[in-house]
């Protein structure tokens, strides 16, 4: 389990892609890794978009990998 550095690496570690596109379905596992592309982009369980890249993984994080019901 990785307890330390941003959630990309965390989420990349137990899966091989973070998201599909939102735009057709192509994988996505960030691609610029500084905040730049928006290709990394998350979920919190509660509804805030964070970028995978540039966010630091905590304990208790909730994310998801496609957006909540009604998120816009």
């Amino acid at each position: 389990m990785i307890t330390a550095g941003p959630v990309l690496t965390a989420m990349l570690a137990s899966e091989h892609k973070l998201r599909r596109s939102e735009f057709g379905p192509e994988l996505r596992a960030g691609f610029c890794l500084m905040g730049a592309c928006q290709d990394c982009w998350v979920w919190q369980e509660e509804g805030v978009r964070l970028r995978a890249c540039s966010t630091s993984i905590a304990e208790g994080m909730r994310l998801r990998t496609t957006p909540p019901e009604g998120w816009s």
